[in-house]
Formats: structure tokens, sequence, C-alpha cells
């Protein structure tokens, strides 16, 4: 898990803003719900995407 947190913190980091975030995996803020449920929709989108990339890189496809 420390590996997914690692890439998430340098794409923060290399891309300055959370537009990135969005586009890596897809998910587009929804305003007919409140910004508490946008923000648990698009971290449990963001820990899907980094899992499955730590994942990939430890089985060496990436």
């Amino acid at each position: 898990m420390s590996e997914a947190l690692d890439f998430a913190i340098d794409d923060l980091i290399d891309h300055g803003n959370t537009d990135y975030l969005e586009e890596i995996t897809g998910y587009e803020y929804d305003s007919d719900i409140s910004n508490a449920i946008n923000i648990k929709n698009l971290s449990a989108a963001l820990k899907k995407y980094y899992l499955r990339k730590a994942g990939e890189v430890s089985n060496g496809k990436a």
C-alpha cells in the first residue's frame, strides 16, 4: 500500500492540482450530489487506480 501512496504523492507534486487526479481515474464531479460524496467517490477511484498501478509495477508490468 505504501508504494501506491508514494505514486499518489508524486503525482500531486508533479502536477500540482487535483484536475489530473480526476483525469487519470475518469471521475468527474457531479454537481447534483454533495461535495462530501464527490470526494468519497473520487477517493475510491484513486485508491483503486493507485493500488492497480502499484501492483503492475511490483509485478514488473510497468
